[in-house]
């Protein structure tokens, strides 16, 4: 069977230091909570509290290190075999997508004349389709890596013992830090959900309680389901991984070590799965794990090949049955699925080839969705839908390059007992100082971003997990001495696991997942080491050209990383200048600390954060100065709030199609108009109920914006305005059945059905707004 000549030597020790850069930047965001906008996540203005996060300069230097370990693997890979190139281009084709969008695209203008570009063009897509990238070509150099065979089985060890750090992570929330904050929220309601920015009572608020009473298992993601994906794919991996080194014992003079260490993990990772209450999580899990043993057993092997992709299919076929059912049942999860493929149908056909960008979907779901559909969702919640929503025809490359790494995990799976096999070595120091280095390194910089916020039940539990993830990514290293293919059944389980998850969860493009799911399903379909080497020999330009852009791309994200972290610094100063202002006990130090965080905010604008974010921030604070002006000198006070609404009003000719940024607009003129700024000092355009009819068509099925239109109809005395859109408050109300929390509450619904009481309300749109096409 191994006829043929042996696969060339790597160099090991470039590859080691390349592969080992991809698995700690995936595994630092594995163990880091993210923040969209550092030190303002959480208002500065009524809490200032330290940033515990990754923030996005994080992110980006962490691709940058995913770039240039990928650049190593080239480095290192052997000259007489065949480079992968055909699969190298699939991934850099998506790469290119993403970069379209951050750098040049604005969301959702693609396809029609765009307004003025600036640099970078979409921010939130720029940072989010870097994670998207650096997880996929992390992934395939991973599995260029994967030709030797101890660097494979390291890499495997130590991604799948990651699930150790997670329980105890999850365990400390479940156990300890849930039932403290729930009495925390209990003491100080208010003031914590408008820390958060959520006005008490409202629909915002009301979910936000529902949440936060969950016991769940969420580790730094802050979703269940996206644990319950990483720990249900480990579980799965490491419970035949355990019926291995049982087997071993019995067989051999081998020690207990492996086996108890490997029972303990499996055992962990199942703990932590359940401890997420993520029903589809733990179905993949039982189907892996079944899967699994079936692999290690070789029965039956043709199937096997087949498993990743039939079971991926099955997912799929579940949520396209659970709509063809309807609502009638009491499980509405799978339907909820049902609704977000559908929307993402209409906005792939809609904005071919290009997509609506990463961070786009949001915006486009809103025109798209069903009117039924209670929820707004950042993602459809399925991979392939979410490649080609987001990216067109690029998403559509990396669509095709996950399709071949499912295909390809079933093969070494399926050949996995060969007993001609030579044993493979003992650990040797190498082996054993790797995993130390990338689990230390890795879990130092989760307490190293935490520091601010770490008690002593944090430091035990990271200790403890460490510890176990070590001993764990040990033994599972340790088995191949003894069982030369135990490698690939585990890899195959994981991959089955996430093959499944993958197609009803958020877990692929999860910027703090994406990079571990890639890792292990491409290690999974990476061809054994021990595979003949292929006898032609592959031509140098696409290794050259390999090379150049992974060095290229390297730079060019670190030189975007520090420069963004310059801006964070002034963002972190606007922060501390934004509280200062919040208590400062004169209108003279209002003033002063609000024209500081001006300066800080435009500072940081000019040192590429998000122009519409820092905008965004600017007015925020001009707002809440004018407010606290207002009562000593409004004048001032008018001239603060008409600037914060130009702020305002540039954002949504930046972005015209959102109505997250038109709602910004209409919440901020209101409060102007509350604070005693006349009606007539407003700029032009910056009318509340121009603004939230604009809303109302970008968002069709949406109950804020007629709520508050019908209410600021009613109060200017407008009986025909308010009751057009009361009564379009009411039959969407009537649509929201599905979750009755965003309903209108018994108040709201009378208020409604009164204003909407005097006249039948118009079908068609109040005026003030053109309707947006359709998508």
């Amino acid at each position: 069977m191994n006829a043929g000549p042996p696969d060339p030597p790597p160099r090991t020790t470039l590859s080691r230091v390349g592969a080992g850069l991809i698995a700690f930047a995936a595994l630092s965001r594995l163990f880091t909570a993210a923040s969209r906008v550092p030190w303002w996540d959480i208002d500065p203005l009524t809490s200032l509290t330290p940033e515990t996060t990754r923030t996005p300069a994080t992110g980006l230097l962490l691709d940058a290190l995913v770039w240039l370990g990928a650049l190593l693997i080239v480095l290192a890979a052997p000259r007489g075999r065949a480079f992968p190139w055909r699969t190298g281009l699939l991934a850099l084709a998506g790469a290119a997508g993403c970069a379209l969008h951050g750098l040049l695209f604005h969301p959702i203008t693609v396809g029609d004349p765009p307004p003025p570009r600036s640099f970078p063009a979409d921010f939130d897509s720029l940072t989010l389709g870097s994670a998207w990238s650096a997880a996929v070509v992390g992934g395939w150099a991973i599995a260029l890596a994967a030709r030797d065979a101890a660097l494979r089985r390291m890499i495997a060890g130590v991604l799948l013992g990651a699930a150790a750090l997670l329980a105890a992570k999850g365990a400390l929330q479940v156990f300890v830090e849930h039932p403290r904050l729930v009495d925390m929220f209990r003491q100080s309601r208010e003031a914590m959900l408008r820390a958060q920015g959520f006005e008490p009572g409202s629909v915002s608020a009301l979910i936000f309680e529902r949440r936060l009473v969950q016991p769940e298992a969420t580790g730094w993601f802050g979703l269940a389901n996206v644990f319950g994906s990483v720990v249900g794919a480990s579980a799965a991996a490491l419970f035949p991984s355990a019926l291995v080194a049982s087997r071993i014992r019995r067989t051999t003079s081998a020690g207990r070590g492996p086996f108890i260490a490997l029972a303990l993990g499996a055992i962990l990772a199942a703990g932590a799965l359940v401890m997420s209450g993520s029903k589809g999580a733990i179905a993949a899990a039982l189907a892996g794990a079944f899967i699994a043993i079936l692999a290690a057993r070789q029965r039956p092997a043709r199937l096997l090949r087949w498993a990743p992709l039939a079971l991926a299919a099955a997912a799929l076929a579940a949520v396209l049955f659970r709509g063809v059912i309807g609502p009638a049942l009491s499980e509405l999860s799978l339907y909820f699925r049902w609704q977000y493929l559908i929307a993402a149908v209409r906005i792939i056909l809609r904005f071919l080839p290009w997509g609506v960008g990463p961070a786009g979907f949001k915006d486009a779901y809103l025109l798209a969705k069903e009117p039924t559909s209670p929820e707004e969702i950042e993602s459809p919640h399925c991979l392939p839908a979410d490649w080609l929503a987001t990216l067109g025809l690029a998403g559509a490359a990396w669509l095709a390059l996950w399709i071949i790494w499912l295909c390809r995990a079933g093969a070494p799976a399926a050949a996995a007992a060969d007993d001609t096999d030579p044993p493979a070595p003992h650990a040797g120091r190498a082996d054993r100082l790797w995993p130390l280095i990338v689990i230390a390194s890795s879990t130092l910089v989760s307490a190293w971003t935490e520091r601010a916020a770490y008690a002593p039940e944090n430091l035990i539990a990271a200790a403890l997990g460490a510890l176990t993830w070590y001993l764990l990514a040990r033994a599972f290293i340790s088995l191949p001495a003894a069982h030369p293919r135990a490698v690939s059944p585990a890899l195959f389980a994981a991959a089955c696991v996430l093959a499944a998850h993958c197609m009803i969860e958020v877990t692929p493009v999860f910027p703090g997942s994406a990079a571990w799911v890639m890792a292990i399903v491409a290690l999974a379909a990476a061809p054994p080491p021990h595979t003949p080497a292929t006898p032609r020999r592959a031509g140098s330009t696409p290794r050259r050209a390999a090379l150049t852009i992974a060095a290229a791309a390297a730079l060019f994200i670190t030189y975007l990383g520090l420069t963004l972290r310059r801006a964070e610094s002034s963002l972190q100063s606007a922060a501390i200048a934004a509280s200062a202002m919040a208590q400062a006990p004169t209108a003279a130090d209002t003033r002063a600390a609000a024209d500081s965080a001006r300066d800080h905010l435009r500072l940081a604008r000019a040192r590429l954060w998000s122009p519409v974010s820092a905008r965004e921030l600017e007015a925020r604070v001009l707002l809440a100065a004018a407010l606290r002006l207002h009562p000593v000198e409004p004048a001032a006070a008018h001239q603060l709030a008409a600037d914060a609404l130009a702020l305002l009003l540039e954002n949504v000719r930046a972005e015209e199609r959102s109505a997250t940024r038109w709602a910004r607009l209409a919440a901020a003129a209101q409060a102007a108009l509350a604070a005693g700024v006349p009606a007539a000092e407003l700029p032009a355009g910056a009318d509340p109920l121009d603004a939230w009819a604009q809303v109302a068509q970008l968002d069709p099925h949406g109950l804020a914006a007629p709520l508050a239109a019908a209410r600021l109809a009613d109060r200017r005395g407008d009986a025909a305005a308010a009751a057009g859109f009361a009564g379009r408050a009411l039959r969407i109300d009537a649509a929201l059945s599905l979750d009755p929390l965003k309903q209108l509450r018994p108040a709201d619904r009378t208020q409604m059905e009164r204003l909407a009481a005097p006249a039948n309300a118009p079908s068609a749109p109040p005026p003030g707004a053109s309707p947006p096409p359709a998508p």
